[in-house]
């Protein structure tokens, strides 16, 4: 085994052989391309900071959807599960469906019967029991059979894909609705992000009109969307500094007419909430350190 680490240890290299490695090398000594970015950025997070939402905007946003401050109704079901497939045909699972509900009407307890004869392993063990839920959360039939019930009342057997399904609603949990001082925060948040948004979307599309028309230029679309020019020192071809590694940026940065015609770039999008646009102030080549 040998070690160049060990090996090399005791080597110390002359000036001279130093030197000559340099000029032979020079290729590996290069500092990076870079160039100085003059910018003006957009952030969501800055639009419409300030926006405080009048209570005629607040009413008429609460009123648009009267549901949408209001939990959904759930209802607490058990149920009995006689399946189909390798233990019984459809025939004989509808058969022994209706034996189970004509004891359930003899007054048989429910519990005991879905310890029973429940294929269902998971509510059988509880008697049946599926614990509340609301719409959305059962297959079709099922859900249809559930709330055609009133509390304490058991259907007919039900076919679903699962087998046939006998079910008792035990009881119903009413929708909980929030009135309108309840909510008055969650609406000024709503509208702000709204607002935010929009302003967003709007001043963005507006700074890229400006630039494409002034493209010598920050300066006309700075002034006129309200924005600072500002200016970042040392982005590559790999990115850097508050844009990352975005590659349409730099892809824009170090083209033909931006690099070298002094264009302005188009709207970049940094990343959600955030957009740019750039032009080079002053492009530094690779030089030899």
């Amino acid at each position: 085994m040998l070690d160049p680490k060990v090996l090399g240890a005791a080597i110390t290299p002359t000036d001279a052989e130093i030197q000559a490695w340099y000029a032979t090398n020079a290729s590996e000594f290069q500092t990076e391309e870079t160039v100085d970015l003059d910018y003006v950025e957009i952030s969501l997070a800055d639009t419409a900071r300030d926006y405080v939402p009048d209570e005629a905007a607040l009413r008429k946003a609460y009123d648009e959807d009267p549901t949408r401050f209001r939990s959904a109704e759930e209802r607490q079901a058990r149920h009995i599960l006689i399946s189909a497939g390798t233990e019984r045909t459809d025939a004989e699972a509808r058969a022994l469906a209706d034996e189970v509900a004509k004891k359930l009407a003899d007054g048989a307890d429910f519990a005991a019967l879905a310890a029973q004869y429940s294929s269902d392993p998971g509510s059988a063990a509880r008697g049946g029991d599926l614990g509340f839920a609301g719409r959305g959360v059962y297959v079709e039939a099922f859900e249809q059979a559930l709330f055609a019930l009133q509390p304490g009342q058991t259907s007919a057997p039900v076919k679903t894909e699962f087998g046939y399904h006998i079910i008792r609603l035990e009881s119903v949990k009413a929708g909980d609705g929030q009135d309108f001082e309840q909510v008055r925060e969650q609406l000024a948040a709503a509208l702000r992000e709204q607002k935010a948004q929009d302003g967003f979307y709007a001043l963005a599309e507006r700074l890229d009109d400006l630039a494409l028309e002034n493209p010598g230029s920050l300066e006309p679309a700075a002034t006129e969307v309200g924005l600072q020019i500002r200016r970042y020192a040392g982005f590559t071809r790999a990115g850097g500094g508050p844009f990352g590694n975005n590659a349409d940026l730099a892809s824009a940065v170090f083209s033909d007419s931006v690099l070298e015609g002094g264009e302005n770039t188009p709207l970049i999008e940094l990343d959600s909430g955030r957009v740019v646009v750039a032009r080079v102030a002053e492009h530094k080549l690779p030089a030899a350190r």
